[in-house]
């Protein structure tokens, strides 16, 4: 009887039916109008609901206020439809409180009270995305590209043509490419330059044959929000130290756009980013957290023993503007190897940053850096001479939770997960990943979609796989 009420009121609001029918999952958030608002902490939580259809549900008693209720209870968010129902209110047993009701095909799958939610997400994510299953991309994959994993989207920046496509996981059809296009590289030369000076450029660029459209530099993805860094040339006449007539130079600009679903959110240009030409950004290293932009920069004097490149920017006068550098330093073996800033890039999940090729994990918080039980080796640099380096270790992603840290680490060919108690650094286990017919057909580096699950990608059949390390 529950299972027919649930769908009629489902359908009644007009649901999206292809997520329905796509999905087969519906969430329910029973709220008792006696709790507080801590007890409605799981509502803070509800973008990992998008992809299935939802509905809060409250007593008949309240049908002619439920607009009160979104205002007054719920601080006017924009949540999922309110509807007042008796019969599905007292069907959702178990609780005292206000609670959440995760349903597959009319089914109960999962229930806890709503304020505990935080604590559930893992489990109610894997319920939801089904990862016991593998999902196709239906699509060809690019020949070099970096990739991550959001609650819902897969986002794939192709190194060679400087574009981002954003997977759907559970509708690769659906997918899209992000590109710096006109309309943002015009954006970026006017947030940069005045009026007079984007229409000089713009006649400079078009004498010289060059693209006034830019190229995307860099992502970072906060779940499904993506971050990335747009670039655009424009020359510059400089009378050069030992010059007696000017010389045109090539110089660049750069801004930081937010996107959510195909839809901008935010611009922000990068003021000074060569910190008055002593220092370089360092590409694929940087994110976001709480309005502090973070970036991997380099020391362009090549006699500095300088070893800080973690440099936070804030947003002042709606620019980022540099800040200070971290007190995380490059690992020791840059030093030793005379590897320089090459690999200075990092994973990222905050507090914590750990650098893709040190066993050293820094707190941002607390500004610390410790080592960690790792089997921490690089292999001698024969071929540098052709300017190739092959590492035998790299971090591929981490994870924590409460007091455990997990690592993802490449030694060699081969795939670990390092299990890690962060309250007195011990190593809990290693385990392998991946069989070696995987390993080979590997495309990029596996990924941590949430703290028990690792995601993959296969090259031969452009698929995405979802394993379970408890």
């Amino acid at each position: 009887m529950l299972r027919a009420i649930i769908l009629t009121l489902l359908l009644s609001f007009n649901f999206r039916l292809s997520a329905m029918s796509l999905f087969k999952y519906s969430c329910i958030f029973k709220l008792s109008m006696n709790d507080c608002i801590t007890c409605y902490e799981g509502l803070n939580y509800t973008s990992n609901f998008n992809n299935c259809s939802s509905v809060i549900i409250v007593q008949e008693v309240y049908k002619d206020q439920l607009d009160e209720i979104r205002e007054v209870k719920l601080a006017g968010k924009p949540y999922f439809p309110i509807s007042a129902s008796d019969s599905i209110y007292h069907s959702l047993k178990g609780y005292s409180t206000s609670s959440f009701h995760l349903f597959n095909k009319g089914e109960q799958i999962f229930s806890c009270a709503l304020k505990t939610m935080p604590l559930h997400l893992d489990e109610i994510k894997r319920l939801l995305y089904n990862k016991s299953d593998s999902i196709s991309l239906e699509r060809r994959l690019p020949n070099n590209f970096r990739w991550s994993c959001g609650s819902e989207t897969i986002f794939m920046y192709d190194q060679n043509f400087y574009n981002i496509t954003a997977i759907p996981i559970n509708s690769p059809g659906e997918s899209y490419k992000i590109k710096n296009g006109d309309q943002l590289s015009l954006r970026n030369y006017q947030l940069h330059l005045d009026s007079a000076e984007t229409i000089r450029v713009n006649k400079m660029m078009s004498a010289l044959k060059l693209p006034l459209r830019g190229r995307i530099e860099d992502f970072y993805n906060n779940g499904d929000t993506c971050y990335f860094i747009i670039q655009n040339n424009y020359p510059v006449d400089t009378l050069l130290p030992g010059r007696t007539t000017k010389d045109t130079l090539i110089m660049s600009i750069f801004s930081l756009i937010k996107m959510h679903q195909n839809k901008v959110l935010e611009i922000s240009p990068v003021k000074n980013p060569y910190h008055n030409f002593n220092y370089s950004f360092i590409q694929y290293s940087f994110f976001v957290h709480n309005g502090v932009s973070y970036f991997s920069m380099s020391n362009n004097n090549p006699n500095s023993k300088e070893s800080k490149f973690l440099s936070a920017w804030n947003t002042q006068q709606k620019a980022l503007r540099f800040n200070r550098f971290l007190k995380f330093e490059l690992p020791e073996i840059h030093h030793s190897q005379h590897l320089g800033y090459n690999f200075a890039t990092f994973e990222y999940h905050y507090p914590y940053v750990m650098n893709k090729i040190g066993c050293e994990i820094y707190n941002i918080e607390t500004e610390t850096t410790r080592q960690l039980p790792l089997n921490y080796k690089l292999s001698n640099f024969a071929d540098i001479s052709h300017y190739k380096v092959t590492l035998n270790y790299v971090v591929a992603d981490f994870t924590f939770t409460n007091d455990t840290l997990k690592i993802i680490t490449r030694e060699f060919e081969k795939f670990h997960l390092y299990t890690i108690r962060l309250s007195d650094n011990k190593l809990l286990r290693v385990q392998p990943l991946l069989p070696e017919y995987e390993r080979i057909d590997l495309a990029g580096e596996p990924k941590f979609f949430d703290n028990q699950t690792v995601c993959y990608i296969l090259k031969k059949n452009a698929t995405i796989y979802f394993k379970t390390y408890p």
